[in-house]
């Protein structure tokens, strides 16, 4: 294996690791009871049902994210940039409009991958959409 290949492969696979990590680690942050010190200012059965929903969320977000890296790999082992190079280049656009096209290409396919949209931001907290008990719904 190629030291390029390998080194893509490993940042694939820990950039996966570490987001599966922080996602189980969220996971077990969660408690479906109110904490005692919050109960004036949320609603208890909002508050649950939000804990539901960041589990259920973190759920398929580690679902659709294993499948998406699990597509990603198995694109790039059985040739399919090669393929998708090949097939980019017989439209004979020169340099610069093969590549905007195979990248094309590329986000469109990504665009289209049934994992999307699953995974929850890891910038967001998943207990940040709980609104006071007071907020309009």
């Amino acid at each position: 294996m190629q030291p390029a290949v390998a080194l893509v492969l490993a940042a694939l696979l820990v950039d996966h690791a570490v987001r599966v990590a922080g996602d189980l680690l969220n996971l077990r942050a969660l408690d479906p009871v109110l904490p005692p010190e919050l109960r004036d200012v949320y609603d208890a059965e909002r508050y649950h049902r939000a804990q539901n929903y960041a589990r259920a969320r973190l759920h398929f977000g580690l679902v659709t994210s294993t499948a998406e890296l699990a597509l990603t790999l198995a694109f790039w082992l059985l040739g399919g940039f090669g393929w998708l190079d090949g097939l980019v280049r017989r439209a004979g656009l020169g340099a610069v409009g093969t590549g905007l096209l195979f990248i094309g290409a590329l986000l469109l396919g990504r665009s289209t991958s049934p994992s999307r949209g699953g995974r929850p931001s890891s910038s967001r907290s998943v207990s940040g959409s709980i609104a006071p008990a007071d907020a309009p719904s």
